[in-house]
C-alpha cells in the first residue's frame, strides 16, 4: 500500500501546491475531512477554511475559498476560486478586505446573487485570519 498520495491546490490562475504527502484535512461542506494514501474516491464540495498538511514532523497550512475536492486512491485534487498559504498571508490587507466586504455586505439584500459571492469572499478572509490569529 502507497504511504503518500498527490495533492494538488488548484485556482483558476495557478497551481498553488502539487507535492506528495501522507495526510491531508479539508473543509468540506458537511464538515472536515481527513484522506490518507488509498482512500475511496469521492467527490464533494469545499468551504472557505484551512486545508493541513502532513507530511513531515510540521503540519503546513493552505487556506481555500470554495470549491470541489475530487479524491481518488493516489491523488487529492482540490479546485478552488483563491487558495494562499499560510506563509504568504498578508494579515493587513487582509483586515482591510474583511473590512470593504462587511461593508458590501451590509449594502446588498441577502437575496440578491451578489450577496453570496460577498459572503463567501468574507468567510475566505476569516479563515485566513483565523490561521494566522487565532481566537484565544
Amino acid at each position: 500500500m502507497a504511504v503518500t498520495f498527490n495533492l494538488d491546490v488548484v485556482t483558476p490562475q495557478k497551481r498553488v501546491f502539487s507535492e506528495e504527502v501522507t495526510f491531508a484535512t479539508a473543509p468540506g461542506e458537511d464538515g472536515y475531512f481527513g484522506v490518507m494514501p488509498g482512500h475511496s474516491p469521492f467527490l464533494t464540495t469545499l468551504i472557505p477554511g484551512a486545508v493541513q498538511i502532513d507530511d513531515g514532523p510540521d503540519p503546513r497550512f493552505i487556506v481555500v475559498s470554495q470549491g470541489y475536492a475530487e479524491v481518488l486512491g493516489d491523488r487529492v485534487t482540490l479546485l478552488v476560486d483563491s487558495a494562499v498559504r499560510k506563509e504568504d498571508i498578508d494579515a493587513a490587507a487582509v483586515k482591510s478586505d474583511l473590512n470593504q466586504l462587511i461593508r458590501d455586505l451590509d449594502n446588498v439584500d441577502d437575496r440578491d446573487p451578489e450577496w453570496a459571492l460577498i459572503n463567501n469572499r468574507k468567510k475566505y478572509a476569516e479563515a485566513q485570519l483565523l490561521l494566522i490569529e487565532p481566537k484565544k
